[in-house]
């Protein structure tokens, strides 16, 4: 029963050898400025191109909901990436 339970002690001490000889790299995590950054960047330019698309329509009420409708989706899009970007998302 001991050699058994010794041979089984030098397994899992080789195994954990071999996991702990594996490079570890590391993690790169973009800081949050830097997300909102780019989430404002994408903002900016999705109303502008909602802009010009409704004005291209020449319809007044396409304008509101095409700049509400993009604006909502890319603040949304951007707390959602900046979120799970950060490691705060939980899934």
């Amino acid at each position: 029963m001991a050699d058994i339970e010794r041979e089984y002690t030098k397994k899992i001490s080789d195994i954990e050898e071999k996991i702990n000889s594996i490079p570890q790299t590391p993690v790169h995590k973009p800081s949050f400025k830097y997300l909102l950054l780019i989430g404002s960047i994408l903002l900016v330019a999705m109303i502008m191109c909602a802009f010009v698309s409704a004005i291209v329509a020449m319809s007044i009420p396409d304008v509101i909901y095409a700049v509400l409708g993009t604006g909502g989706v890319a603040l949304i899009g951007s707390y959602f990436f900046g979120e799970k970007a950060l490691g705060k998302f939980k899934s």
